[in-house]
């Protein structure tokens, strides 16, 4: 298996780095019939020309897979290799040109995970390697239906949904693949079982407000626990009593354009339901809160977009921070932060690579590290593989590169170290090489 890894990290470094595939002898002919495939927005085209026919009626149908290699070259649990993988298919509908529902639409999303998670076989630790990784099972994590009312200044969602896709999540940060950069520690460490994120939903409320044009409102409430992976099997273990609490998440987002497109975004969450403090298993508290802050700031346009219109994918130099805070009383982090940037279009012919460097920090909360403290009786997380002793900090440091090879095709090599898996020096520091490989259909 080791073997495999260093294979595939080899092939990667030994493909052109140019935007056109490299065709050697071939006549005109067979580069003309190959180049179309190649540039084209998905593997199969046009589904067969019934994709064109869907979308006349408003139905956009996807399916990707997502597949990883993952090798810890040292310190962590053990030094070894695994893989992980994901299948997902998505439904989207237009219910005004479907049936003539105005403003309405629905989406589905079905996730098939298979193979094994780096963080829980090789490394140990909190924030976890692998965004794909989970419970090996099919699985639907989105279903709901959506009403948007006045020129879409309004949207009302109901059904099942996850929350790392419309709260606390940076653009940028998004690029990354360990898990923290995405959906963070500081909240799926303070949640029971994480919260509604990937790979569970739940069934909740979803409103937004655009009540002037830079400015975004954004506010939900979810099932609050959600159960484990391996108990919540396929997403619909559904209990929304107030004895299970509830997960209520609001969110401000200000776009702005001051020489150069930035957006900056403060959040609070708030949890209902009965929490054991940390520092006195025998003292009961109601309640869990945090807030956060969150930056994005494109910092360089490369000078062949300033002609475009502004986005934060333009090509250019782009950085983000996000930092937030929670009560130590009852939390396992009570500080977390994380910053990086993202070079888009770093090398002249390869427009849509990127690069990103990221680093994330999270602080094990004083009352964890005390004395006091019993880890058997937080509800929400317990560092995994038995790391229960000299509680301090994690550290994540990540370099990865997204090359499109073609539309449909990326590869994506990484690279991650991580410093007190498991946020304690008991593991020694962890280096992880992966290689992630994404195709839509």
């Amino acid at each position: 298996m080791r073997k495999s890894f260093f294979i595939l990290l080899f092939l990667f470094a030994i493909l052109p780095l140019r935007g056109d595939p490299v065709l050697i002898s071939e006549p005109e002919l067979g580069v003309r019939q190959f180049k179309p495939w190649t540039e084209a927005d998905t593997m199969t085209k046009d589904w067969f020309g019934y994709e064109k026919k869907l979308k006349k009626e408003g139905i956009n149908i996807g399916l990707s897979t997502v597949n990883e290699v993952w090798g810890n070259t040292m310190g962590g649990i053990k030094s070894g290799c695994v893989t992980t993988s994901l299948l997902q298919g998505a439904t989207s509908v237009d219910l005004e040109k479907l049936i003539g529902w105005k403003g309405a639409s629905f989406y589905s999303r079905w996730l098939y995970l298979y193979g094994q998670d780096p963080s829980a076989n090789l490394v140990g630790d909190v924030f976890t390697v692998s965004n794909i990784a989970g419970y090996s099972t099919l699985r639907n994590i989105d279903l709901w239906i959506e009403q948007k009312l006045f020129d879409d200044k309004i949207a009302l969602r109901v059904g099942q949904m996850e929350a790392d896709s419309d709260f606390a999540i940076s653009d940028y940060g998004s690029l990354f693949i360990n898990s923290t950069f995405g959906w963070p520690a500081f909240l799926y460490t303070s949640i029971p079982n994480s919260g509604p994120n990937y790979p569970v939903g739940a069934p909740g409320v979803y409103l937004k407000l655009k009540p002037i044009e830079p400015v975004t409102l954004k506010f939900a409430a979810y099932q609050g626990d959600i159960y484990a992976q391996n108990v919540n099997n396929h997403g619909f273990d559904w209990n929304l009593s107030a004895e299970n609490g509830f997960f209520y998440m609001s969110e401000a987002d200000y776009h702005y354009e001051c020489f150069l497109p930035g957006q900056v975004k403060m959040g609070a969450w708030f949890f209902s339901g009965a929490f054991p403090s940390v520092n006195n298993p025998n003292t009961t508290l109601w309640g869990n809160t945090g807030y956060y802050g969150i930056i994005d700031q494109m910092i360089y346009l490369s000078p062949c977009c300033h002609e475009k219109h502004h986005k934060l994918s333009d090509e250019g130099l782009g950085v983000f921070g996000r930092v937030s805070y929670e009560p130590s009383d009852r939390n396992f982090m009570d500080f977390y932060c994380d910053t990086g940037f993202n070079y888009k279009g770093i090398l002249p012919t390869r427009h849509s690579d990127i690069l990103g460097i990221g680093f994330a920090y999270g602080q094990v909360s004083n009352g964890m590290r005390s004395p006091q403290s019993d880890l058997s009786s937080n509800p929400t997380f317990t560092p995994p593989n038995g790391f229960a002793t000299a509680l301090n900090y994690e550290m994540a440091f990540e370099t990865t590169y997204v090359a499109a090879i073609t539309p449909w095709l990326t590869l994506q090599p990484d690279l991650q170290y991580i410093i007190h898996p498991g946020a304690t020096s008991q593991a020694g520091n962890a280096l992880v090489l992966g290689l992630r490989a994404t195709v839509v259909f």
